[in-house]
């Protein structure tokens, strides 16, 4: 017996798991991608509304100036993320909370690596407040993020199933099309051809003095 068909099933059994790590870092390394695209707009956004609600907020009360700190430093969890989660699920096939944890895991890391680096380990320690505001902050993005993605791989399910049937329509019509285009030849085929129609010649008037 010829060890090449062996040889041959013990390189696809190792193709397979090396695909399949493949494609779980890609996935990986595209839910790292959200969160800290999420990250980086979101900040974008909170910095621009911090700079037009500050003079708004002076003469509000400490509460009110607590929810919008907290609304605005979590945009990026709570709004940003979901929006890239919902979108992403539309065209690519996204799970719910490995997308959500994942995306606001990294966006809590660079946040916290970049308070640490503005203000040491005083600044993460001295505020705790604030701290707590940012896990549940993240922990309400997360939730967000994951009804998003699953909201939209339902909808992208819908538009794909539909999109099946307008092709499964098309192709009966084709299929339908072509059975009467070969229905028509047939018919065709068989009716007899006609002889074609010689011309006749002119018969001569008889002669009255023959």
């Amino acid at each position: 017996m010829s060890p090449e068909p062996a040889t041959a099933e013990a390189g696809a059994a190792k193709v397979k798991p090396l695909a399949a790590a493949e494609t779980a870092v890609r996935r990986l390394l595209l839910m790292v991608g959200f969160g800290f695209a999420a990250f980086v707009g979101g900040s974008i956004l909170a910095v621009s509304l911090t700079t037009r609600i500050a003079t708004r907020l002076e003469g509000s009360s400490d509460t009110t100036r607590l929810i919008a700190g907290f609304l605005i430093e979590c945009s990026w969890v709570i709004v940003a993320l979901p929006a890239i989660g919902y979108l992403a699920a539309r065209f690519l096939e996204v799970k719910p909370w490995p997308t959500a944890i994942i995306g606001a895991g990294t966006g809590v890391l660079f946040q916290v690596a970049l308070q640490y680096v503005s203000s040491g380990a005083e600044g993460l320690t001295g505020e705790p407040a604030r701290q707590i505001g940012r896990l549940l902050g993240t922990a309400l993005g997360v939730v967000l993020t994951a009804t998003a993605v699953r909201h939209g791989r339902e909808l992208a399910k819908i538009s794909e199933a539909k999109a099946r049937l307008e092709a499964e329509k098309k192709k009966t019509q084709y299929d339908e099309f072509v059975r009467q285009a070969e229905a028509l030849a047939e018919r065709r085929e068989q009716v007899p051809i006609a002889p074609p129609v010689t011309a006749l010649e002119p018969v001569k008037p008889e002669d009255p003095k023959g």
